[in-house]
């Protein structure tokens, strides 16, 4: 939906008892976790690197504010759905992030990232 010129969107996704919920709107690239950076939130860089993941594939690094309430689960648990529903935010905003090209397969976006 567009309010203001500005693009916002709401995703829900699960992974086991984790759940996540993705507001995504046009911005400057910040990502808050529960109100702290993800930096604080994760006790692990890889699980960083591993959110962050949607967005360096489908190169819309630094172009949206993505705000995620997690609760449930672990922290792994818990960064999948917050990726999950990053995933789900970016295939709405462009259908053709779907596709992307990985080892020379089309998968889509949100399959990508359970694919280590």
């Amino acid at each position: 939906a567009k309010c203001k010129g500005r693009l916002h969107n709401l995703q829900r996704s699960r992974l086991k008892s984790a759940v996540a919920r993705t507001f995504v709107k046009t911005g400057s690239g910040k990502i808050t976790i529960n109100g702290e950076d993800p930096e604080k939130y994760f006790p692990n860089k890889y699980l960083l690197i591993d959110l962050k993941r949607p967005l360096d594939l489908t190169g819309m690094t630094g172009r949206f504010d993505i705000n995620i309430t997690v609760n449930g689960g672990g922290y792994s648990a818990q960064e999948n759905a917050a990726r999950l529903g990053i995933s789900r935010a970016l295939t709405l905003v462009n259908a053709d992030f779907r596709k992307c090209r990985i080892s020379k397969k089309r998968k889509r976006v949100w399959q990508i990232i359970w694919y280590r």
